[in-house]
């Protein structure tokens, strides 16, 4: 998202603990902001919230807060109706934005708009073709304990196959992701590209957006996938599917 128009990113690098609180100070010294969108509650993002200068601070209702959030906030987002005890995170974050005077209709379906350049779009050509269905599976998620098994992976390509579906493999430069690649390649017995810590993340949007479907555990592609406009099949036995 480095590159949508009209929006200037300041990182903060958790890792680095008060030099990064010093270097944001340093940072934000000077300027004022007209509203805060304070969407997150935990004690640390709280505390940032506590150093950024801006008239307007909105947060989440009383229930909703915690860590402290009630002290950084100076209105809030609408509480939940009591028949409507979850929502969905996507949800809440659209709660912002009508707080601020932005209409359902402006809200929903939400619009991305991420910026994919030609030679992202070129890569992704080079691996699906119009003329070929082809669903990418992102087998591996940040904890081990999300991701499917490889066998498992491997029966649904072979179900592709025989319905003449294509299958990519797609994924980040991590060990597990690795390792669960190199499992399914193993275990398959028919032709699949393994693009597995081969991509940008601009590459792996083009070519998620070109997916027939896209198969994943509670991983960063399927939410990807799904901001391309893609259909989504998300393994969330693990994790909340809510």
């Amino acid at each position: 998202v480095h590159d949508l128009p009209g929006i200037e990113f300041i990182v903060f690098d958790k890792r680095r603990g008060s030099t990064a609180i010093k270097d944001l100070k340093q940072t934000l010294s000077g300027r004022r902001f007209d509203v805060l969108l304070q969407m997150q509650v935990a004690m640390r993002a709280n505390r940032l919230a506590h150093l950024i200068p801006a008239k307007r601070k909105i947060g989440y209702d009383f229930k909703r807060a915690k860590e402290g959030h009630s002290l950084v906030v100076n209105e809030r987002i609408p509480r939940l109706n009591p028949k409507d005890a979850r929502q969905h995170v996507l949800d809440s974050f659209l709660s912002f934005a009508m707080t601020l005077g932005a209409s359902e209709e402006d809200c929903y379906p939400p619009r991305w708009n991420i910026a994919v350049s030609d030679e992202d779009k070129q890569f992704a050509y080079n691996y699906i073709l119009p003329s070929q269905p082809t669903a990418i599976i992102c087998p591996a998620a940040s904890k081990r304990e999300r991701c499917w098994l490889p066998d498992r992976y491997t029966e649904v390509i072979h179900s592709l196959e025989r319905k003449g579906i294509k299958t990519i493999l797609c994924g980040g430069p991590s060990e597990l992701d690795y390792e669960l690649a190199r499992d399914i390649m193993a275990l398959t017995r028919v032709d699949v590209i393994d693009l597995v810590g081969k991509t940008s993340l601009k590459q792996l949007y083009a070519l998620l957006s070109k997916a027939l479907f896209v198969l994943a555990p509670d991983t960063g592609p399927l939410h990807m996938a799904n901001a391309a406009g893609r259909p989504c099949v998300g393994l969330y036995a693990h994790s909340n599917p809510a």
